[in-house]
């Protein structure tokens, strides 16, 4: 089992990220397994991964949708489906799974190799994306933002070489950390 999970504060592209890596996601169905819903991908999947959360076009997609009471169906999740298939591959990106108990699972327990990217952005592309959510009804308080950063810092410095940082300044760099992850899936 290969797992690719992207973090990263608010407004770093991390849900665009996963939409390009999903093809829009037209090929997936959804399904539940208790609180954690999940994207199949269809029958001509080309090998597609499985993608954790919900999409539905919404501003705040992926497992934002989810309970934050998720982490113990999906760990749960996880083991059976790498017991039974362990060929396939899992994506996950957003806030609700990024705990040092989640990590810990996927790098010591489960077995599985992973990429976890922490997406990075520059402070004017981060104002100027804030600025066009909170034009669009999707504000985001800045109490919150700040209290991102500090979480990402933690676990990072709880996990040392585990993230790989990348910048997601534009369409050229979300295209270069789409073909990583890409490229992961595949080898």
């Amino acid at each position: 089992m290969k797992i690719v999970g992207l973090c990263g504060v608010p407004g770093t592209g991390k849900t665009t990220i996963m939409r390009e890596l999903m093809d829009g996601g037209g090929n997936y169905l959804t399904d539940k397994y208790g609180t954690l819903e999940y994207m199949i991908p269809g029958y001509n999947s080309d090998n597609k991964p499985f993608v954790l959360g919900k999409y539905t076009g919404d501003m705040f997609d992926g497992t934002d949708k989810l309970s934050m009471a998720v982490i113990n169906d999906a760990e749960v999740w996880l083991a059976e489906v790498n017991k039974n298939n362990p060929t396939c591959n899992v994506m996950f990106e957003g806030d609700r799974l990024w705990c040092p108990r989640f990590v810990n699972f996927i790098v010591n327990e489960l077995g599985a190799e992973f990429l976890f990217i922490y997406v990075l952005i520059d402070t004017p592309t981060l104002v100027r994306r804030h600025t066009e959510r909170a034009a669009a009804g999707h504000r985001q308080d800045a109490k919150f933002i700040v209290s991102r950063h500090t979480k990402y810092k933690n676990l990072i410095g709880m996990f040392p070489g585990i993230f790989q940082k990348r910048t997601n300044n534009n369409h050229g760099d979300l295209i270069k950390i789409r073909d990583e992850i890409q490229l992961f899936l595949e080898t």
